[in-house]
C-alpha cells in the first residue's frame, strides 16, 4: 500500500476447504480495516553435503500462511468465519470442521495493483476489544493453506468496483453501545475489555505440502476487563465466590457474564472463573483499578 484509500480487503467463504462458490460474494469484515502481516513460509530445509561446509540448497516443507486482519466491529457477517458447523450463535461442542475462506488482497501502485488470493484460510484466534473513547474493534488471527495470483487459471475473477459489500460508518459499535456484566451486575466505569478465543482451527495434513482442511481445535476462552475500583465484590469472586473473605476455598465458583455490542446483540459467557486478580495506580494520581483476568467455557450469541 502506498497511500490510504489504496488496498481492498475482502472475503468470501468457501462451500469445502478451499472451493469457492461459483460466483463468490465478497464481504469486507468492517471498517478502518489493517492487515498486520499476510505472510507466506515454505518451511524450507537445508540440505548438507558431508564435505563442504555450504548448504548443498533447501527442500521444500509445508506450506502454511499466516494473516492478521482487524477491524472496527460494524456487523455480525464475520461470525460466518469464527462460528463452525453453519452456526452463527456460539461455540461448537463436539469435534467439527472449521469454517474456511478465501480472501482477497490489493494493493494499488503508482503503475497498477498487485493481488493476492489467499485460499483455505481458517481463524485460529479471535478477539473483541472495549476501550473507552474508542471504537470496538475486532482482531482475526488466520491460518491459510494456499494463494493464487490472479493470472493463475485457477483463481476467481478479481472482485470489479461495487462488488465487495462494504458496510457504512454509521453501523461501527462505539464504546458507548458496549455493557459488560459480570455475576448479573453491571460493571460500572469500566475502561477495557476484551473477549480472547484461541484454538478455534488446527490444520490437518496429509502426504502434501498443503493443508488438508482444518478441524475446530481446543477453545481456549478468556475475558479480560479492567474498571475503575469500587467494591470489593470482583474481589471476593477471585477468592472463590461471592462473600469470600480470603482465598481459602476449595474450587473457584462458576459465574456469568455478558457483553453486550450495540444493537448487533449479547455474548453470553458461562463457566466465567476469575484467573488474576490485580490492584493498579493505588497510589498515583490516577483512578485506581482492579483488572480481571477470567477463564470461560463457552459463549452464545444471541
Amino acid at each position: 500500500m502506498t497511500g490510504a484509500g489504496s488496498a481492498r480487503v475482502a472475503y468470501s467463504l468457501e462451500d469445502s476447504y478451499r472451493t469457492l462458490a461459483d460466483v463468490p460474494t465478497w464481504t469486507q469484515p468492517g471498517l478502518d480495516v489493517s492487515v498486520g502481516s499476510a505472510s507466506l513460509e515454505n518451511a524450507l530445509q537445508r540440505a548438507r553435503q558431508p564435505d563442504d561446509p555450504r548448504p548443498a540448497g533447501s527442500r521444500e516443507g509445508n506450506l502454511q500462511g499466516a494473516l492478521n486482519v482487524s477491524f472496527s466491529l460494524t456487523d455480525t457477517n464475520y461470525h460466518e468465519l469464527v462460528f463452525a458447523n453453519s452456526s452463527t450463535d456460539g461455540l461448537v461442542d463436539s469435534a467439527a470442521l472449521a469454517p474456511s475462506a478465501t480472501w482477497y488482497l490489493e494493493g494499488e501502485l503508482p503503475n497498477g495493483q498487485e493481488e493476492r488470493f489467499l485460499e483455505g484460510a481458517s481463524v485460529e484466534s479471535w478477539s473483541i476489544n472495549y476501550a473507552q473513547g474508542e471504537k470496538i474493534t475486532v482482531d482475526l488471527t488466520i491460518v491459510y493453506g494456499n494463494e493464487l495470483d490472479p493470472a493463475d487459471g485457477d483463481a476467481p475473477d478479481v472482485p470489479g468496483d461495487g462488488d465487495i459489500d462494504q458496510p457504512a460508518k454509521d453501523d461501527i459499535v462505539m464504546w458507548h453501545g458496549f455493557d459488560l456484566d459480570f455475576n448479573t451486575a453491571n460493571v460500572a466505569k469500566l475502561q477495557s475489555a476484551s473477549i480472547d478465543i484461541g484454538g478455534m482451527a488446527r490444520p490437518r495434513r496429509d502426504q502434501s505440502r498443503f493443508i488438508a482442511d482444518m478441524v475446530v481445535g481446543a477453545y481456549e476462552p478468556t475475558l479480560s476487563f479492567e474498571a475503575i475500583l469500587a467494591d470489593t465484590e470482583r474481589r471476593e469472586l477471585a477468592y472463590g465466590s461471592s462473600g469470600a473473605t480470603s482465598p481459602s476455598a476449595d474450587t473457584i465458583a462458576d459465574q456469568t457474564a455478558t457483553v453486550t455490542l450495540g444493537s448487533l446483540g449479547d455474548l453470553s459467557l458461562e463457566g466465567v472463573q476469575p484467573n488474576t486478580y490485580d490492584w493498579q495506580q493505588l497510589v498515583d494520581s490516577e483512578d485506581t483499578t482492579d483488572p480481571v483476568e477470567a477463564q470461560f467455557t463457552t459463549m452464545t450469541f444471541a
